[in-house]
């Protein structure tokens, strides 16, 4: 799916198997405890409640994910070139193998991001 806004919606504890979106937005959706392993997401996960979710395998290239809540959640050996973390809590949340680095020259940003207690692979930028 192209161009969809779901802003605000409430995906808490889905499983969100297949999923496909691109250039989307997603501003402020409760995701919390959801499985999105294996989904491409080229969205903009602004201010969006990620906590305890799976995003194991995703492929989060050039997402945007300012100021999301991520407490606990999994990104590892997820794609994570280019994508923005800025100012997003990521207390406990696992990086493990995922690929961080340019996207379209845009550097993977952890910029103001809480990383207190989070997984990185030894060779990993650490935020």
């Amino acid at each position: 799916m192209e161009d969809v806004k779901l802003d605000g919606s409430d995906f808490r504890g889905a499983a969100l198997g297949r999923l496909r979106l691109i250039d989307s937005w997603m501003l402020s959706a409760n995701l919390q405890g959801a499985v999105l392993d294996g989904n491409k997401l080229d969205v903009r996960l602004n201010d969006a409640d990620l906590s305890g979710a799976s995003l194991r395998e995703a492929d989060l290239t050039g997402a945007s994910l300012q100021r999301a809540i991520a407490t606990n959640a999994d990104f590892s050996k997820s794609l994570l070139r280019g994508a923005d973390f800025s100012d997003a809590n990521l207390f406990r949340a696992k990086f493990m193998d995922a690929v961080t680095g340019l996207f379209d020259g845009v550097d993977t940003s952890f910029r103001g991001a809480n990383c207190t207690h989070a997984l990185f692979t030894a060779d990993q930028p650490l935020c």
